[in-house]
């Protein structure tokens, strides 16, 4: 048979009932009905019924509890700030200016080139998410395209190549009845 959870004191059994009823938040009406249920000398195996959370689950909430009390019920999320950026503000800095200027191929960033860029400022292998990242918090992608459609771009592209504008304005003319050939809309 196995062991029971047993809580430490840090409120009694109608105290956890009460902030349980009382609660405004899912996450902490939830945990504190685990609590309280434990309070009540329920088993685990019974709190997982009532309550649909996982043994594992039912087990770390009773320990942090039993550790910190009170003050680790909850969603804690939003106490949690991330990790740490990976450039410090000088690093960001010069990204910026490296930005500012188009890359050798087709003067496009993408996150590809944002990550190795970063690999070779940060002499780490930086992965295509991590640059991916970086550029999508700056919100690089207009300003990326901006600086790589230029004159010279324009004057280079194949006539009749279509665009992704004039694509999709040929299929939405198509999807509503009108030719956009002959001009009738």
């Amino acid at each position: 048979m196995p062991k029971r959870l047993t809580l430490e004191p840090h409120l009694s059994c109608e105290e956890l009932e009460e902030r349980y009823r009382q609660a405004k938040e899912g996450i902490e009406r939830s945990q504190y009905q685990i609590l309280w249920l434990l309070a009540k000398d329920k088993r685990t195996a019974e709190v997982r019924e009532v309550t649909g959370y996982s043994l594992r689950w039912i087990r770390v909430i009773a320990n942090r509890y039993n550790r910190k009390g009170e003050v680790s019920v909850g969603d804690g999320r939003q106490h949690n700030c991330g990790a740490e950026p990976l450039l410090d503000e000088v690093q960001q800095a010069q990204l910026l200016q490296a930005i500012a200027t188009p890359t050798t191929e087709n003067g496009l960033w993408n996150g590809r080139k944002v990550a190795d860029w970063m690999s070779r400022v940060l002499s780490v292998q930086c992965r295509l998410s991590e640059g991916g990242n970086t550029s999508s918090r700056w919100s690089f992608a207009c300003e990326c395209r901006a600086l790589s459609i230029s004159s010279k771009t324009r004057k280079n592209r194949k006539p009749g190549k279509k665009t992704a504008r004039a694509s999709r304005a040929v299929a939405s003319a198509v999807s509503s009845g009108r030719d956009s050939t002959l001009g009738n809309g």
